[in-house]
């Protein structure tokens, strides 16, 4: 679920000039998190981590149907860190960092 946010968090931050919608298509996140061992090996759903995380707030989804005139074809539906999962992921990196 941190990848999954530091994905979300790292779209934003490489979109903020270029588009108003930063968010992220599920086959995207799929793609970029397949690599993983656990998302590999079946042991997590890509789709259940989302949901955990729109349900706990820290994401939120966008499913308008907007074309996109890069991908050639309407859009599906988005995802996009908030703040309150921005403030989660910052304090597992912060926590990461320190002897315990």
């Amino acid at each position: 679920m941190l990848e999954l946010l530091r994905q979300l968090n790292r779209s934003e931050e490489e979109h903020a000039q270029d588009s108003p919608d930063r968010a992220k298509e599920l086959p995207d996140l799929e793609g970029t998190l397949g690599g993983f061992w656990a998302v590999k090996s079946g042991q997590v759903s890509v789709r259940f981590a989302l949901g955990l995380l729109l349900k706990n707030q820290m994401i939120r989804q966008n499913s308008d149907q907007e074309f996109s005139w890069g991908k050639g074809r309407s859009m599906g539906s988005r995802f996009a860190i908030t703040t309150q999962g921005k403030q989660f992921l910052l304090a597992s990196i912060e926590d990461a960092g320190r002897v315990k």
